[in-house]
């Protein structure tokens, strides 16, 4: 089959030998048995028995006949290496100097070995070449005429044809004189017009190899540096019309699109006054929110103070009587009153009880300035920015019989 898929001489050939390979060439692999199949449980068997981690059969008759088969092997390939190398090489060692042979001729010297078939003398054929060079090395001189063998045995030295002459092209052959170097006729023309065409040459690779300046990053040539401005403002343009197009519509209406945000120049004035617009709005909303929000605290502070005024009635004005009818003070042993020895008794916040007389005319009988306070709230509004508390006030105590005395009590401080 390799034979026909040669390519043919001629396209007739061609023809021929294309009808030839449809219908006449059978092929070879249609005659061969089927490929061997590897089963997965094959290959799991073959694990099993070698280990591929210690590289060693896991029966031990195994790995012990293997190993006894490789080294039948090396020595059985090492010792046929040691007769090739006997057979082609010196039949003695070059460096000790012993006969390679003493086992096999014990006392003979191995150089008059040669009536051996096997090892004839010289080197026929030149199976195994002693050096590549057709020359004794140390006198220089060819191998017929200084060699160990024999004349008749002495490998020919290969006759080198003539060195070719030398063919130098007319372009290289030199108009000037090389020693003074100068042109032998017009040196002044041509030594400018070669000044000329080195300068263009040295300008036509500098603009090829430098055309970018990575100092100051520009081209060198103005128009290259044009040609690159140009490219750069339209991909800029091209990516911002890009990301705006892929922006959603309610963020291509955002207020930072109607002007500039460094210059503060104005692109649509209409836009921009329906943002103050609805900004105007969104204060005015937030106001009302504040007031509202002020008005709630202001009932929050009135309730507490209302709460507190409620808790301080509700205690007993019984318990601060006593302290009152001593009229001194047990620890310091001073008498209440004003006077510069005395102590200063500041009344309680409590409100004494209404006698019965006084609950029953209470709905006719007008109050006094030294009357019974409100229970729920103070005078003032929320109880803040009084200029004096009712517990600073002096009051009246009220008698068992309903008359009204002033109190010894000087006020309540705070």
């Amino acid at each position: 089959m390799e034979d026909l898929q040669v390519p043919q001489n001629s396209w007739g050939e061609e023809l021929r030998n294309y009808e030839h390979v449809k219908r006449r060439v059978v092929n070879e692999g249609l005659l061969r048995g089927p490929q061997i199949r590897v089963t997965d449980g094959q290959m799991k068997r073959a694990e099993r028995v070698f280990d591929p981690l210690l590289q060693r059969y896991r029966n031990g008759a195994t790995e012990l006949e293997q190993r006894t088969l490789e080294e039948r092997e090396r020595v059985a390939h090492l010792n046929r290496a040691q007769d090739i190398q006997v057979m082609r090489e010196q039949p003695f060692d070059i460096i000790r100097h012993e006969s390679k042979l003493e086992a096999v001729a014990p006392g003979l010297d191995p150089m008059r070995l040669g009536d051996n078939p096997r090892r004839p003398q010289g080197n026929p054929g030149n199976s195994f070449p002693d050096t590549a060079l057709d020359y004794n090395l140390i006198s220089n001189l060819p191998f017929d005429v200084h060699h160990w063998a024999s004349p008749d045995r002495r490998p020919r030295c290969v006759e080198r044809p003539p060195p070719r002459q030398r063919r130098v092209p007319a372009h290289g052959v030199k108009d000037f004189n090389i020693v003074t170097n100068r042109y032998v006729d017009k040196h002044e023309a041509k030594s400018k017009r070669d000044h000329t065409i080195s300068l263009l040459d040295a300008t036509y690779k500098d603009a090829v190899k430098n055309r970018f300046n990575p100092v100051v990053q520009q081209f060198s040539d103005p128009h290259y540096e044009e040609c690159a401005r140009t490219c750069d403002d339209a991909r800029d343009v091209e990516v911002r019309l890009r990301a705006e197009a892929q922006m959603p519509p309610s963020y291509r209406g955002r207020e930072t699109s109607h002007y500039n945000m460094i210059s503060h120049e104005r692109h649509d004035d209409g836009s921009l006054s329906l943002y103050d617009k609805a900004v105007d709005q969104r204060k005015d909303r937030y106001k009302n929110r504040y007031i509202m929000e002020h008005n709630w605290h202001a009932q929050d502070i009135k309730g507490d103070h209302i709460t507190n005024s409620r808790k301080l009635n509700r205690t007993a004005p019984e318990r601060f009587e006593e302290q009152t009818r001593r009229g001194y003070d047990i620890v310091t042993n001073h008498s209440h009153g004003n006077g510069p020895s005395s102590q200063t008794l500041y009344a309680h916040y409590s409100q004494p009880k209404l006698t019965p007389w006084e609950q029953a005319t209470s709905g006719s009988r007008p109050r006094s300035h030294c009357g019974r306070m409100s229970s729920t709230m103070p005078n003032s509004h929320g109880g803040m920015g009084r200029s004096q508390s009712h517990a600073g006030k002096s009051r009246q105590s009220h008698s068992s019989h309903g008359g009204n005395r002033c109190s010894m009590y000087a006020g309540r401080a705070g």
